[in-house]
């Protein structure tokens, strides 16, 4: 559809103005004041420029509708094999502005969960967890200190909790704020999801792909950084059991984990299913 509407709205674009390679007496090129038939094409106006800009806009319009159409034909296909509501996240690394952009200080896990309800910009400044800061690149934390506070909260050794926070994904640039909740054009999709629902998602990426789903765990910084930032860094799917402290601040029941997809990789899944595979997955999901 959106090929054709490409073609006709390129068929109406403005020619190039005539050239001619012919010679005049003494070799010198004809030019347009000289020879009337040599004048050149002139830039399309009233009726045609009319045109072009109709198809102009029906050409984004229908860009713009297969893009939320497919949206929302992803996420509703990624709820109904899993179960479980999905979020989007959008990064920005340009200056957002707006009325939803200035949010309370939270926890970056904590901003995930409530956008399954609401969708809301958060500016980066607003991420108080010093996990999730590191991960999002606001700040050079120090190591140290962060492998301190792990030793004395739940008595991990320094020298590992050091190797282990060098290891936890950061992104490579600093955003200036985060889109969560149904977002236009998300980044990555994430879902707290129950373990049949990680089951049947990995078994479809299987079949899909046929080979396995390479994952690594990590139980630190395990929302943030080893789920929302790895799957944008990645381009792979991201699998969680979260951390102490977003089950802990997210009461998450212990049937929950933590899946992250970027929406990229997402987008190809519905694709690959017949039309016939949706409803069996759906009368076997409860």
């Amino acid at each position: 559809m959106l090929l054709i509407f490409s073609k006709i709205f390129f068929s109406f674009a403005p020619p190039a103005p005539f050239q001619s390679s012919r010679r005049t007496k003494g070799h010198q090129a004809a030019s347009p004041v000289q020879s009337s038939s040599l004048t050149p094409t002139p830039y399309p106006t009233g009726k045609n420029m009319g045109k072009i800009t109709i198809w102009y806009y029906v050409f984004f319009y229908c860009l713009q509708s297969a893009t939320e159409r497919q949206l929302m034909e992803t996420m509703r296909f990624l709820e109904e094999w899993t179960g479980t509501p999905w979020v989007g996240i959008q990064f920005h690394f340009q200056p957002v502005f707006g009325p939803n952009v200035s949010q309370p200080p939270t926890r970056l896990c904590e901003a995930i969960f409530r956008a399954s309800e609401e969708t809301f910009t958060c500016s980066v400044e607003m991420i108080q967890c010093p996990g999730a800061c590191r991960s999002l690149g606001v700040e050079a934390s120090d190591i140290e200190e962060m492998a301190t506070r792990m030793f004395e909260k739940s008595g991990t050794p320094r020298e590992a909790a050091r190797r282990i926070i060098s290891q936890v994904p950061r992104l490579h640039f600093t955003p200036t704020a985060i889109t969560l909740g149904k977002v236009p054009s998300p980044d990555v999709v994430v879902s707290f999801i129950s373990p049949q629902g990680a089951m049947k998602l990995v078994r479809l990426w299987q079949e899909v792909h046929g080979a396995a789903m390479e994952a690594t765990l990590s139980t630190f910084m395990g929302v943030c950084g080893n789920v929302a930032v790895k799957a944008f860094n990645t381009r792979q799917p991201a699998l969680s059991f979260g951390c102490p402290a977003s089950r802990t601040y997210l009461q998450m029941s212990e049937d929950k984990m933590v899946f992250g997809l970027p929406y990229s990789l997402a987008t190809t899944l519905p694709s690959s299913m017949s039309t016939n595979a949706v409803p069996s997955l759906i009368s076997s999901s409860s």
